[in-house]
């Protein structure tokens, strides 16, 4: 009776477990074989590198996006203002965003946030932007309109130099201005597209330089100088890049005064160009350009070096060179420059 009963069991159950353990196991139907347990905590990366089931990779996928979506506000209307370098006129259009609520980081007196732009419709959503919001609610709207114009100023002042056939080509990310009118008093951010890599600094705000192993930011600086008559520098250069080239972000532009009164900001401006002056050491790529030598402080090497000593074609082919101040605000100089560029 005994056996009979221990026979029966052991045919309807199994024993797991070490000498001694007897906890019986159910047996699964015919056909179904046990699964394998989940672990209490899933990420992506490490079911990826455990080589999961592509269902729950997916699902996990889905999962971090239903989460991340839920970081961003609601959909909001907002005017996007782009401002074209050639014509020196700015146009609107209307378009729906959502920005992040989690803080990007933070920069001076902007913050930056993640921003999706809605405005493509069919599910497509371009999440690739950074909206910088002013800490400083009072902020002069004509002063956040005029730096969007000095960084497209800027983009045309790198293809110039790009013409010259340089070792590395030079671009400043593309900005434009979104105002959130669903907000009160429809404040304004400046956008760009979201550069990803190592984030490097070569020269400050005070025209100096600050990372003397690259010769390409000193010596666009340079070139910016050199081609202007001396007359206006882009510094502040700082930016992310690669092999082939940098991107670059928020540059200065700084415009000596044409005679008479400065203001306040000329004052500075003429300031930072004489600390580029005197402290600017040229590189290889200044020779190659045959850029004047600023002076005389010795010669850095770096680490980018042109396959021959000088080009054969220079910015000074160009006729840009020598063209006066207007003598007026700084951006109508640089308008001047531009439209010869």
């Amino acid at each position: 009776s005994s056996s009979s009963s221990s026979s029966s069991s052991s045919s309807s159950a199994r024993v797991v477990g070490g000498i001694g353990t007897q906890k019986p196991a159910p047996i699964p139907p015919p056909g179904r074989l046990p699964h394998k347990a989940l672990p209490d905590s899933l990420t992506l990366a490490g079911l990826e590198a455990g080589g999961a089931d592509v269902s729950i990779r997916s699902m996990m996928r889905a999962r971090r996006g239903s989460e991340e979506a839920q970081l961003f506000s609601a959909p909001e209307n907002a005017i996007k203002h782009t401002f074209d370098p050639k014509t020196h006129t700015w146009s609107q259009v209307s378009t729906r965003v959502r920005v992040h609520r989690e803080l990007l980081g933070k920069a001076g007196e902007r913050k930056a946030f993640h921003m999706q732009d809605l405005s493509l419709g069919n599910g497509h959503v371009c999440m690739s932007y950074v909206a910088k919001v002013s800490v400083d609610q009072m902020e002069d709207r004509n002063g956040i309109f005029m730096a969007v114009e000095d960084r497209m100023y800027a983009r045309e002042w790198a293809r110039k130099f790009n013409k010259c056939d340089p070792p590395k080509r030079v671009d400043f990310v593309e900005a434009w201005l979104l105002e959130l009118v669903d907000r009160p008093d429809s404040p304004l951010c400046a956008v760009e597209h979201f550069l990803a890599g190592s984030f490097r600094k070569h020269n400050n705000r005070e025209g100096i330089a600050v990372d003397l192993q690259r010769n390409t930011p000193q010596a666009f600086c340079h070139f910016t100088y050199a081609l202007s008559n001396q007359k206006l520098l882009i510094c502040n250069i700082k930016g992310v890049g690669d092999k082939l080239g940098d991107m670059y972000t928020d540059p200065k532009i700084c415009v000596l005064a044409e005679g008479g009164a400065t203001s306040d900001s000329q004052d500075v401006d003429q300031q930072i160009i004489e600390n580029f002056q005197a402290t600017h050491k040229c590189n290889p790529i200044c020779a190659y350009l045959k850029l004047p030598v600023i002076n005389d402080r010795s010669y850095v090497a770096g680490r980018t070096v042109p396959a021959k000593q000088f080009a054969s074609f220079t910015p000074f082919d160009l006729p840009v060179n020598g063209v006066a101040g207007a003598g007026g605000s700084n951006n109508s100089f640089i308008k001047q420059c531009c439209t010869l560029l």
